[in-house]
Formats: C-alpha cells, structure tokens, sequence
C-alpha cells in the first residue's frame, strides 16, 4: 500500500494493490480522502455521506463544531 498524488483542493489518494473482494476478484483500487486539522492528538475518520463530497465534509471541523480537537480523515464513499 502507498500513498499517491496530492491535488489542489488538498484531497489526497492511497492506492491498495490487489484488493480482493469476497467473490475472490481482485483489483488495484484508489481512495480519495482529505485531513483536517492534522496536528490533533486523536483521529477520526468519516466517510462522505451517499451522493456527498469531501469538500461538503467540512462542518465536522469548525471552530464551534464537536470534532474541532481532532485529526479528521475525509474519506470519499463510491470514489467521488
């Protein structure tokens, strides 16, 4: 596993090689995912919601929001 390319908009990529599915198929597969506040002692991941995207993922993470203490992974749903 490693990570890849960073784009503009800070959403970052992680390639599993060979993922294999429970059928036994198998495929190199990319995830898009997104840190916030990545200095925090405790993490967090969430996963973007059906039909949402990480850059709508951000409330979590404001200054009056409850995860505003924490390192907080993005993680896009179905590769958006």
């Amino acid at each position: 596993m490693s990570p890849s390319s960073y784009d503009g908009t800070g959403v970052e990529y992680y390639t599993i090689p060979s993922f294999k599915f429970v059928s036994g198929f198998s495929i190199d597969i990319r995830i898009a995912y997104r840190c916030y506040n990545p200095s925090a002692p405790k993490t967090v991941c969430i996963p973007t919601c059906y039909g949402g995207r990480i850059s709508t993922t951000l409330s979590f993470t404001a200054e009056d929001q409850a995860l505003r203490s924490y390192r907080v992974i993005v993680v896009a749903m179905l590769g958006n």
